[in-house]
């Protein structure tokens, strides 16, 4: 659930002073006296930038903004199914050459968004990202954000 943060209305909990935000753990009610005025709540309050999703040339789906996004703003949790590496591997052997893949790799474990998912599941390889993961504890549970690394224009693709 993370610590008691110790953050106060001239800095609530969106800077390095906040013990919790620097430990990837978002605040809870219980571990901030700041109520809805904490701003270590991204992904539990599920927010998000406005994003459409667009065919690409040669890579299916993809994920553009479309509003331009702020650095380090949350754009979007990864969702779907959390399976082991055998569970991973079996799925794998059953695509066909071309088939989209929606599998994000947590340690020995996979999301599979495959079946379901969040709309980061058509975010892209990049070589020149400009979104990054993170691994995040809310409420007890491990999550993925998907952040901005960079200011991103309206109508960019993100990739990551």
């Amino acid at each position: 659930e993370g610590a008691r943060c110790g953050c106060s209305g001239g800095s609530p909990c969106d800077t390095d002073s906040c013990i919790n935000r620097v430990m990837l753990t978002e605040c809870c009610p219980k571990s901030c006296a700041l109520g809805a005025a904490c701003r270590n709540r991204r992904i539990a309050s599920r927010v998000y930038p406005s994003v459409r999703v667009r065919l690409t040339e040669g890579r299916g789906h993809g994920l553009f903004a479309a509003e331009k996004i702020p650095k380090g703003t949350l754009v979007q949790e990864y969702v779907g199914e959390v399976i082991c590496q055998e569970e991973q591997q079996r799925r794998f052997r059953g695509y066909r050459h071309g088939d989209p893949v929606y599998f994000f790799a947590l340690g020995s474990l996979f999301i599979d968004a495959s079946e379901y998912g969040s709309l980061a599941r058509f975010i892209n390889h990049s070589c020149g990202p400009n979104c990054h993961s993170q691994r995040w504890r809310v409420g007890g549970e491990e999550r993925v954000g998907i952040f901005a690394l960079r200011e991103i224009e309206e109508g960019e693709e993100l990739g990551y």
